[in-house]
């Protein structure tokens, strides 16, 4: 009778192990659809206390990951127009060229054949201090992003013109070409200012705190050699 009971007993025992494996994972499974639908059901422009959208604060921390889960469950991606309340784009808070890059893949992803309109339009874009994203980007103490942001924006299309039509006059009047070279390094000064600074002057002035501004302000020099006058 004990021995019959003692196989009961065990059997029972084994039955509810068995039940206890099979729902752990069941349990996961159903913890882990949660926690999925609270965080990609987040609305990515919602914004906190700050003022500043979620995506823009996932762009500020490079936090690379959560943006592509949260981009791949929202179809509608006017969220990559968002701003925050000093008028900072995505460009103006991304914490490297890593955020950057991706920054790019999505709106290249989103708008296809017209990317380069949003691009361009975001990287001349100026916030409340009248901060392009390259300059934001120096004064944040950001020395990998230049070139990244550089290559869409109006500074490089007028500094390209500028090197162009150099070319074109080369053998000219000096005079003349003295007279082209300050119009259009007065116009590059400009698209590359904020708050009385060039790239290249907020570059320099971080040289003592950040010593590897001193690499990024020499490749600017060579890059728009209008600034380099200043």
């Amino acid at each position: 009778m004990n021995k019959i009971f003692t196989i009961f007993v065990l059997t029972f025992l084994s039955l509810c192990a068995i039940r206890v494996a099979q729902a752990e994972p069941l349990a996961s499974q159903r913890v882990a659809n949660r926690v999925e639908s609270v965080v990609t059901g987040q609305q990515l422009t919602a914004t906190n206390a700050f003022g500043t959208p979620l995506i823009m604060e996932l762009a500020r921390k490079g936090d690379i990951e959560t943006l592509r889960t949260l981009a791949q469950a929202t179809p509608d991606k006017s969220f990559l127009d968002a701003h925050d309340k000093y008028n900072n784009n995505l460009f103006h808070v991304a914490k490297d060229a890593r955020t950057v890059q991706f920054i790019s893949a999505l709106i290249r992803q989103a708008d296809g054949a017209k990317a380069y309109q949003r691009l361009t339009k975001m990287t001349n874009q100026r916030n409340t201090l009248d901060e392009t994203p390259l300059l934001a980007q120096i004064n944040a103490g950001h020395t990998d992003t230049f070139h990244l942001l550089y290559r869409s924006s109006m500074l490089k299309q007028k500094n390209d013109e500028f090197k162009n039509h150099l070319a074109r006059i080369q053998g000219s009047d000096p005079r003349m070409v003295q007279r082209h070279k300050e119009i259009y390094c007065k116009q590059i000064r400009q698209l590359s200012s904020a708050n009385g600074l060039t790239l290249l002057q907020a570059a320099r002035a971080q040289i003592p705190y950040n010593s590897q501004m001193a690499p990024l302000a020499q490749q600017i020099t060579q890059a728009i050699p209008c600034l380099a006058q200043d």
